[in-house]
């Protein structure tokens, strides 16, 4: 756990055009899972996913249209939670923080958001 921190803090010290993208968020990302109190917080982000792929199961939508919601949308959920979690989020447009570079930073967690809702009411459509 240190060495992420360090880490952590060693990109955050970097210029933003300096900074590594596409950094992975797992398996660092994986101690958020530790406490039961952040679990709770991510199994009560995924009931809409997963009321998403029981809808779409329930309204006689292809099996593969339900496991695809399930599984996509349930990562989906995990990235847009360790990225908030974090306050780091990385993609191939750079490595933002939320304390340091905030608008690039909550712009990219919309873009989460929005995805996790098409997800969340993918199951619902007709």
């Amino acid at each position: 756990m240190a060495k992420h921190i360090d880490t952590h803090k060693q990109i955050r010290n970097m210029p933003v055009s300096k900074r590594p993208t596409m950094i992975p968020l797992f398996p660092t990302g994986a101690r958020y899972f530790q406490s039961w109190r952040s679990v709770r917080w991510f199994i009560l982000m995924l009931i809409p996913i997963w009321s998403s792929a029981i809808a779409a199961a329930v309204r006689k939508q292809s099996i593969m249209m339900m496991i695809l919601i399930c599984l996509i949308g349930s990562g989906f959920t995990a990235i847009l939670f360790v990225s908030y979690c974090s306050e780091m989020i990385s993609s191939n447009l750079g490595t933002y923080f939320k304390k340091t570079e905030p608008i690039r930073y909550w712009l990219q967690i919309i873009v989460l958001v929005i995805i996790y809702a098409a997800f969340a009411i993918a199951g619902y459509q007709a």
